[in-house]
């Protein structure tokens, strides 16, 4: 499972936020109108949006695994009591 791995587990996620906020710094900082002609700085901005998106699932997929772990001991206290 994903957390079973915990020094692999953190050094992935903490690629995945730092990418995260690269993007977002540069999506934030870039005016949208220079980017609408093919170039550099779209090609950039294409790169991004594309690490943005790819990032944002897999933190997604992160998140889902632990609301699955947390229901799935929650259970557990239940069946016990």
């Amino acid at each position: 499972m994903m957390f079973d791995y915990l020094k692999g587990t953190q050094k992935e996620l903490t690629e995945h936020v730092e990418a995260v906020c690269k993007a977002l710094d540069f999506l934030r900082s870039t005016d949208p109108y220079d980017t609408l002609e093919p170039g550099p700085l779209h090609d950039e901005w294409v790169r991004h949006m594309n690490a943005l998106n790819s990032d944002r699932v897999r933190l997604g997929m992160a998140a889902e695994y632990l609301h699955e772990e947390l229901n799935h001991h929650n259970d557990q206290v239940i069946a016990a009591s």
